[in-house]
């Protein structure tokens, strides 16, 4: 049950803190700001994929966490309009999976070695 309320403030304080960094330009005003969003989306992701999938199925949970965080990343270039040429763009991506996967990673270690298996797994 924590986890799952857990859960639910990190991905809506992300939503939030998404949405305002959009209206309010944060993500042009600070550097770091996408930093922040990026932690807490991948914290979210990686609390979700481990809620979902039990821990015995170690690739499917990075399988799938890498699948999603790779797939938000073509997301914001083809939906967004990153300019993949630039090499400042280039940084950024690279720096975007690196936080989103650990703080995914994280997210997953705190889950696993803080809750047992659910029994109808």
């Amino acid at each position: 049950m924590q986890a799952l309320l857990l859960l639910l403030f990190t991905s809506s304080l992300t939503l939030i803190l998404h949405s305002l960094g959009l209206a309010a330009y944060l993500y042009w005003k600070f550097w770091w700001f996408d930093i922040v969003t990026h932690a807490l989306g991948g914290f979210s992701l990686g609390l979700l994929i481990a809620f979902l999938v039990p821990k015995k199925h170690i690739f499917l949970i990075y399988g799938a966490l890498i699948l999603c965080i790779i797939g938000w990343e073509i997301f914001e270039i083809v939906f967004v309009g990153i300019e993949t040429g630039n090499m400042s763009y280039v940084i950024d991506i690279i720096s975007d999976l690196a936080i989103g996967f650990a703080a995914a990673h994280g997210a997953i270690w705190i889950y696993h070695t803080n809750t047992t298996e659910r029994k109808h797994r």
